[in-house]
């Protein structure tokens, strides 16, 4: 079962309450199916299944309660325990090490970019707790981040479903150009990295 079927099937058994649990988990940094959920909803507000400003407000509570789990738990019990049991969650020293470089290169806003790179989405609330920020500072650009990630994939879900009959047929009269053009963006690099190496028997006689 992939992560669509698995989407569906909590949405079908649990509702508003799967797309909380499954924000709030995948926060914390338990591997969920948040991203295929939430374009999931979007196509879901298109058959009227979901109400569009209920599935923000639910997939935002869901969100900013992972991030206030997990950063209390950075804060209270700090590095020790996420030294000791981060790799439960895939929070690992060299992930942190990195974050703290990501953090310091671009301060605060380094939250909201965060949201939309799967690991640090993860970690960021444990490391934000670790290294004692204000909550409430991070929380704000916590729900400003949270807020574009969610609206832009719900919005990406809503207007492919509006328009699938569009795209479907742009897709099946242009496929062999697509597939031509994401081959040549495939290869190019690898074309020009092999162009740009010299034989060491041109670089002798050159020297």
């Amino acid at each position: 079962m992939d992560y669509k079927d698995s989407a569906i099937e909590l949405v079908d058994l649990y509702g508003y309450w799967a797309l909380f649990i499954t924000m709030l988990v995948d926060t914390i940094g338990i591997p969920m199916p948040s991203k295929t959920m939430l374009v999931l909803s979007g196509y879901f507000v298109t058959l009227g299944i979901f109400d569009l400003q209920q599935i923000f407000i639910v997939a935002l509570a869901g969100t900013l309660g992972g991030f206030a789990i997990g950063y209390t738990i950075g804060n209270k019990l700090g590095v020790p325990f996420i030294h000791k049991y981060g790799k439960y969650i895939f929070l690992t020293p060299e992930k942190i090490s990195r974050l703290e470089k990501w953090f310091m290169s671009f301060g605060n806003y380094a939250i909201i970019i965060g949201y939309f790179l799967p690991i640090a989405r993860s970690v960021m609330p444990y490391l934000l707790g670790v290294c004692k920020m204000p909550f409430i500072k991070v929380i704000i650009f916590a729900a400003i981040g949270a807020t574009s990630w969610i609206i832009s994939l719900i919005l990406f879900g809503y207007i492919v479903s509006k328009n699938r009959e569009i795209i479907w047929t742009f897709l099946v009269q242009y496929y062999p150009y697509l597939i031509a053009g994401g081959l040549a963006l495939t290869l190019a690099p690898i074309y020009i990295k092999k162009r740009g190496r010299k034989p060491k028997n041109e670089q002798l006689d050159s020297e």
